[in-house]
């Protein structure tokens, strides 16, 4: 066995989140990984965060970042529409 293959088992199941040793995680196993990684980002103080906080956020910087996007392009194709010689 090499010692990649010792950090990175073969996962036993297909769940998202895996222990160490490629099982499911547990919840009580994922809120304490994600108390550890709070805490050492020291997101401790406050409101506690949760993981459903971060998917929140990820999904609404996404469409606000997608909506500018599209609103950008929208500007842009205006402005060479009008800029173009007659």
């Amino acid at each position: 066995m090499t010692a990649f293959d010792a950090a990175f088992p073969i996962p036993k199941d297909q769940a998202f989140f895996l222990s160490s040793r490629g099982n499911c995680l547990s919840a009580t196993g994922l809120q304490n990984g994600f108390a550890a990684v709070r805490k050492l980002a020291d997101f401790d103080c406050g409101k506690p965060l949760r993981p459903h906080d971060l998917r929140h956020r990820f999904a609404v910087t996404r469409l606000s970042l997608w909506h500018q996007a599209r609103r950008r392009s929208g500007v842009i194709a205006f402005a060479r529409h009008i800029s173009r010689p007659r």
